[in-house]
């Protein structure tokens, strides 16, 4: 478990350390700004999901049609329909779902915005601490790439289903 942990952390700093020395050029600053503040209202639609039922159409505000998510290298949601099948099954097998998202823990360049957050969730009546870093690509405003790296201190954290198919 020790080695599951150092492995994840040395992979954040990598990460961290990568857009820390590349930094941003200035005509890509408003557009970084943008894509920033789109990251935060979409973890903001995430936390209202429990209240009213999961729509397309506001999903759509926040990801490219050809959109691909990638959790620990593999592939578990592509397209608007890959993304609706995965957050509606996330909702449906989780009692609560909650991003803890820190706003100063994200760094861009160019069209890439890497973030540090923890998804708190509940499932079968255990409570889950994911620890999760993310590189977000996007193109023409919009979220085409959502990468993460997730670890969790309790084994068996994440069933990946693909939903792609």
């Amino acid at each position: 478990m020790l080695n599951r942990v150092l492995i994840f952390l040395a992979i954040v700093a990598s990460l961290f350390s990568v857009l820390l020395i590349s930094g941003c050029h200035v005509n890509c600053r408003s557009q970084t700004s943008e894509h920033k503040h789109l990251l935060i209202q979409m973890y903001q639609y995430f936390e209202t999901l429990r209240a009213k039922p999961l729509n397309q159409a506001d999903m759509a505000k926040f990801y490219n049609p050809k959109v691909t998510m990638i959790i620990n290298g593999q592939k578990v949601a592509q397209g608007f329909d890959g993304f609706y099948k995965h957050f509606k099954m996330m909702l449906e097998k989780t009692k609560r779902f909650k991003f803890i998202f820190p706003r100063h823990a994200m760094l861009a360049e160019g069209n890439r915005i890497a973030a540090q957050y923890n998804i708190e969730l509940q499932e079968a009546g255990k409570l889950k601490l994911l620890h999760v870093i993310a590189i977000f690509t996007f193109k023409k405003g919009k979220i085409l790439k959502w990468d993460e790296v997730v670890s969790s201190s309790s084994a068996n954290a994440l069933k990946l289903n693909r939903h792609d198919q």
